[in-house]
This record gives structure tokens, sequence and C-alpha cells, in this order.
């Protein structure tokens, strides 16, 4: 080997041919041993953290539409328990219209009779003291005139 003698900084010479071989190959063996299983490692972890991403962002996806379903679906119930709710309460109302006449109209009955039972005992208690008050009143015509009277 033949040094070649320059001033200059970097001389270019056989230990340079070497070390470039030598560098070449410790690129090569670090490409193969560290680089490409590092980037291949890589690569699977960012094509696994898209696949997540896109699983979420679909799990997403199905949550909105599932929570929509399901704001839909209460309403929907809300509404039919708001209807049901005044279908019952009218029913209700209707219910109480006719026992309130049902009672009016047993009350009126029941006073009809009673004041018919009124009338009856009334009439027999008017009876009764005509009855009397023309005993009566025989008697007092006997007791004054001091005889018998005959009533017609």
């Amino acid at each position: 080997m033949e040094i070649i003698a320059t001033n200059g900084i970097i001389t270019i010479n056989e230990t340079m041919v070497v070390v470039l071989i030598s560098f070449l190959f410790l690129v090569y063996v670090l490409n193969r041993i560290m680089f490409r299983p590092l980037l291949d490692t890589i690569r699977r972890r960012d094509e696994y953290i898209n696949e997540i991403n896109t699983d979420i962002a679909s799990h997403r996806e199905k949550a909105e539409t599932l929570n929509e379903t399901l704001r839909s679906k209460e309403e929907a119930a809300k509404k039919e328990a708001f209807t049901q709710k005044k279908e019952l309460e009218s029913l209700g109302n209707k219910k109480a219209a006719e026992i309130v006449d049902a009672t009016k109209q047993e009350i009126a009955e029941i006073r009809e009779n009673a004041q018919q039972e009124v009338n009856a005992q009334f009439e027999k208690a008017k009876a009764d003291i005509q009855k009397d008050a023309d005993w009566l009143s025989n008697e007092i015509m006997e007791h004054i005139l001091g005889r018998g009277v005959a009533i017609k």
C-alpha cells in the first residue's frame, strides 16, 4: 500500500477503501438486524392503530345510531303514554259523570219516594186528626148541650 502524502484533512488511500467497505458492511448488517425489524414493527403498529381507529369510528357510528333509535323509541313511548293518559282521563271523567248522573237520579227517586211517604203519612195524620176533631167537637157539643148529637 502506498500512502499518498497530502496536506489536506482527508486523504484518499487504501485505508479509505477499507473504511468505506467496513461502513457499508456495517450499514448492511444494521439494516438487516435492526432497521428492517424496527421499521416492520412500526408498520405493524401503525396498521394496528389504524384498525383500532377504524373500529372506534364504526362503533361510534353504531352507538350514535343506537342512541338515535333509543331517542326515537323514547319519544314514541312518551307520545303513546301521553295519549293513553288523555284517553284514561277522558274515560275517568266520563265514568265520573255517569256515576254523578246515576247518583243524582237515585237521589231524586229517594226524594220522590220520601215525599210520597211523607204525603201519605200527612194525609193519614190529617184524616186521623179530622176524625179526632170530629169526635172531640161531638163530645164538646154533647157536653155543652147536655144531650147526644147526631153528626151527619
